[in-house]
C-alpha cells in the first residue's frame, strides 16, 4: 500500500474544498493508495505526473514507487488545475 503527501499549495487547495467534493477526493485517495497508477499519464509540461478524475475535479499527482508514495501536486477544478 503507498502513503499520501501532499506538497503546501496542494495540501492548502484541499483544505480549500467544500463539503461533498472532499469527502469525494478523499476516496479518491482511498482508490489511489491501493493503485496508484488509476490516473492517466500527462505530458508537455506535466511530463512525469499523473491526473486522476473526481467529477470536474483533478488530483495532479507523481508516483514514487521505490518509496511507496503518492506526492498530490494539485487538486482542482479542470479548468483551473492545469494551468502553469
Amino acid at each position: 500500500m503507498f502513503r499520501i503527501e501532499f506538497v503546501p499549495s496542494a495540501a492548502k487547495d484541499f483544505h480549500a474544498l467544500e463539503g461533498i467534493i472532499s469527502s469525494r477526493i478523499v476516496k479518491a485517495f482511498e482508490r489511489l493508495v491501493e493503485d496508484p497508477v488509476l490516473g492517466k499519464p500527462l505530458q508537455g509540461p506535466y511530463h512525469g505526473l499523473r491526473s486522476y478524475r473526481v467529477g470536474d475535479y483533478r488530483l495532479v499527482y507523481k508516483v514514487e514507487t521505490e518509496i511507496r508514495m503518492i506526492l498530490i501536486y494539485r487538486i482542482g477544478h479542470r479548468r483551473d488545475v492545469y494551468r502553469v
